[in-house]
């Protein structure tokens, strides 16, 4: 009995492995539909097919350009933050400048490509699910299918393909806008120039 199991010490158990079934088939899902979207554009010919240059020009607009502000400004307060608490922690000791090392390991390592990632799937990543589920809602996708469009094709492999083209772009202005944050900074709260800001980095 299924309920007898999961009140007893196996209970536990249980339910690891039913996290560990619904983990697969997510994997294979998600395994799925990245397999449907590269083989239905490299597969060539046929109705429906083909690469869409403008579909994923627009998603790159959507995806990139449209989330350039967002990252920059983040990206800005926090190399920002990070130069002010580093700053004001190693003032105690005289070593004002060991803070433009801690912000560039840590953004360039860690903080950049993290909040990149983030701010690129709450914000795109909802915006494309939203997207498509109201369009299955409202039976485009059926549509797709009846005129004989592949509907992985159509919608998905544009989006893939924006957020793997804008993504690096992405993080690169995130890097830049935290160092320039954190110049702007240090040279307010420590009297560090940029110059010296740049030769120490």
């Amino acid at each position: 009995d299924p309920e007898t199991a999961k009140s007893g010490w196996r209970g536990p158990i249980v339910r690891l492995g039913e996290i560990g079934i619904e983990f697969g088939r997510d994997a294979l899902t998600a395994l799925y539909i990245l397999g449907s979207s590269v083989r239905v554009q490299s597969s060539g010919g046929g109705k429906g097919r083909g690469l869409r240059v403008m579909s994923i020009l627009n998603q790159i607009d959507q995806i990139g350009w449209r989330a350039v502000p967002v990252v920059f400004v983040m990206s800005f307060l926090i190399g920002g933050i990070v130069a002010q608490q580093g700053a004001y922690q190693m003032k105690f000791y005289g070593e004002e400048l060991l803070a433009i090392s801690l912000v560039g390991i840590l953004h360039f390592r860690e903080v950049g490509v993290l909040l990149t990632s983030i701010m690129v799937a709450g914000r795109s990543g909802s915006a494309i699910t939203a997207e498509i589920g109201t369009m299955k809602m409202r039976e485009e996708i059926d549509a797709l299918q009846v005129m004989g469009l592949n509907p992985v094709g159509v919608l998905l492999f544009p989006r893939l393909l924006a957020i793997m083209i804008c993504l690096p772009i992405l993080t690169l202005l995130s890097n830049i806008a935290g160092i320039l944050g954190a110049i702007v900074v240090m040279e307010i709260y420590v009297g560090i120039t940029p110059s010296q800001f740049i030769e120490t980095l």
